[in-house]
């Protein structure tokens, strides 16, 4: 059976199974019994016991104390989500008819609460909420799968908890969270962690020169707004915040905010977000970590991924087209990638030395795909790499062009030598590596890098 997708990681003091829990839950008030699909926990949420998770894999952005990883990991699930992320699509006008008809059956059979708007599957949240705080004495850590992997320890979001158990405050700042994504021309904000809500991640530029601030409340509240109401807030629509009017983007599977007047710098960072939703879509699950851009505009993605290797990719090369390129060459929009299983700030180096020289190309000779690019000299054992296809991006909207992926495969300098010595060397080689399928062997020397 498909495993179902972790909403919550709590990583557990002592070695168990899912047998040994169930005595250990019940002394701390919590009943479950273990099923064929799993262990069976209050709220309808079901957990299975795994490995712990890889420290490396972990955002440790907005710890206090120190994260403990525990000899075992409890999976906690509520299921595909796919239920909730469809109703909060449906327009505007059929969500709020099914709403109301649902606030007039809670009238009629009393079963209404105090009143508290708030979406079902906010709801659930709360219920998730109170669960992971009473398996806080047996946790250790507890990580948030779909918000990047953030990670906290056990007693730390229990106390930051308490208040949203007792009042009827909203469970974003718990389970969804802002973060600041750094650029030379323009910083953007991004929430990560909405899913768990049937909700889009949203995120928003900031002017130049403004203080950061007004922005996190306008954000927050377009997130509070969405989370109570169950919204997915429909390409166009408007919102009144602390910042004045916004508007909405959609754009991939999240919302983009738009605020005043669009300039080069906001309209750039709309572009890196959304080329950043388009990798998270391609790769899974991953740990993302942003590579701020320089004055070249070109940002690094880093994209940490377990059991397979991680990728680093550029943002910004391909908002404008190669020199000399054409779209029937495939050669036009272009963003480059880097694959390791030891991805490091190191690779940023390289792959801003690739997106250079397309960027210096004069057009006259436009570098076409399987091309090589070669070092003035080698380093680190390496003499250059070859720019090989390794798929596209669809554009982030209808007239919008698709973004070619080129992987950087370095090659030695013995090799270097032998593609210069014979013209067909080099694709005789790379074929060689695709028959014999050891590509990520040669992948593995960037990790000597």
């Amino acid at each position: 059976m498909a495993q179902l997708p972790a909403w919550v990681v709590l990583t557990l003091r002592d070695a168990s199974t899912l047998e040994s829990l169930v005595p250990s839950l019940a002394a701390l008030g919590i009943r479950a019994s273990v099923t064929r699909d799993g262990l069976v926990l209050p709220g309808g949420f079901l957990g299975r016991v795994d490995a712990p998770p890889e420290a490396r894999l972990l955002d440790r952005s907005i710890a206090k104390a120190p994260i403990e990883i525990g000899p075992t990991s409890l999976v906690i699930s509520g299921g595909m989500n796919d239920l909730a992320r469809e109703e909060h699509q449906r327009p505007e006008a059929l969500r709020r008819a099914a709403k109301d008809v649902a606030a007039t059956m809670a009238l009629v059979t009393g079963l209404e609460d105090s009143g508290r708007i708030e979406s079902a599957a906010s709801r659930k949240m709360t219920e998730l909420t109170k669960l992971v705080v009473a398996l806080a004495p047996i946790t250790t850590t507890v990580i948030m799968p779909k918000a990047n992997n953030i990670a906290v320890a056990a007693s730390e979001l229990a106390a930051r908890a308490a208040e949203y158990i007792a009042s009827t405050g909203y469970h974003f700042p718990l389970w969804s969270y802002l973060k600041l994504r750094e650029d030379e021309t323009s910083d953007t904000i991004a929430s990560t962690g909405m899913w768990t809500f049937g909700l889009p991640d949203v995120a928003m530029a900031i002017a130049p020169g403004d203080e950061l601030r007004p922005y996190t409340d306008a954000l927050g509240a377009v997130k509070r707004e969405m989370v109570a109401e169950g919204s997915w807030l429909e390409h166009g629509s408007t919102l009144a915040t602390s910042l004045g009017q916004v508007s909405i983007d959609r754009v991939r599977d999240a919302l983009f905010v738009k605020h005043g007047q669009e300039t080069p710098a906001t309209l750039a960072a709309r572009s890196r977000f959304a080329r950043v939703r388009g990798y998270g879509l391609l790769l899974g699950d991953a740990t993302h970590h942003h590579r701020p851009a320089g004055a070249d505009e070109i940002a690094v993605e880093h994209f940490l991924r377990a059991g397979a290797a991680s990728m680093a990719l550029t943002n910004g090369l391909s908002d404008r087209a190669q020199r000399g390129s054409t779209a029937a060459d495939e050669n036009d929009f272009i963003e480059l990638t880097l694959t390791s299983r030891d991805l490091g700030p190191w690779a940023d180096g390289w792959l801003k030395w690739a997106a250079g020289c397309i960027r210096a190309n004069d057009g006259s000779r436009p570098i076409m795909p399987r091309d090589r690019l070669a070092l003035p000299d080698p380093a680190k054992g390496i003499a250059g790499a070859i720019v090989w296809p390794a798929g596209h991006l669809n554009g982030a909207g209808p007239n919008e062009p698709a973004i070619q992926l080129w992987d950087l495969i370095p090659f030695t300098p013995a090799e270097l030598a032998s593609f210069r010595a014979e013209p067909t060397a080099q694709r005789t080689w790379m074929d060689e590596r695709l028959a014999r399928g050891d590509i990520p062997l040669i992948q593995q020397r960037w990790t000597a890098s």
